[in-house]
């Protein structure tokens, strides 16, 4: 299903959940853009017992 933004994907998967008889799952897919955007963001993450 095509949704116009993430907001209206929950909004969906939250009235459909509700009702009980369907299970669902949501996953948001990320641009281009977006993933150029988070390459170019440092982040500091050290493995656990590292």
């Amino acid at each position: 299903m095509d949704l116009p933004g993430n907001a209206s994907a929950a909004a969906m998967g939250l009235a459909v959940s509700a009702v009980g008889g369907v299970r669902t799952g949501t996953v948001v897919l990320l641009s281009s853009g977006e993933i150029d955007e988070a390459v170019r963001q440092k982040v500091e993450y050290r493995a656990p017992g590292a």
